[in-house]
């Protein structure tokens, strides 16, 4: 569906990739927490705990491997930080720039 986006999105279609951006990554975290309640022992703590939670799932841990290489973290660290973006702009306020990268790498990420 998003490959099939013009060159140049209307502005809904801009906003419908963005929350499909926030939902992928939504998704990804709701698995992180899970694995860190459940294996890890809990989650981390303070204002930057969602970077930190992403961070250990590309650590080994007494229960686990690690579950990405590294090559993949920088990838995810983007969608992570569109997220945040995503969450707290308005959504006339999001621009393409922003989101055309993460949708067009979404497919190999996943």
């Amino acid at each position: 569906m998003l490959k099939n986006l013009n060159p140049e999105p209307l502005s809904t279609e801009i906003r419908a990739s963005g929350s499909i951006l926030h939902d992928f990554y939504t998704g990804l975290e709701k698995i992180f927490e899970r694995i860190a309640l459940t294996i890890d022992g809990g989650l981390p703590e303070g204002v930057d705990w969602h970077a930190q939670l992403l961070r250990r799932m590309f650590v080994s841990a007494p229960q686990r491997p690690a579950l990405f290489t590294n090559d993949l973290e920088e990838q995810l660290n983007e969608y992570l930080r569109f997220r945040h973006l995503f969450r707290n702009i308005y959504g006339f306020e999001l621009r393409w720039e922003k989101c055309q990268p993460l949708v067009e790498k979404l497919s190999d990420t996943y």
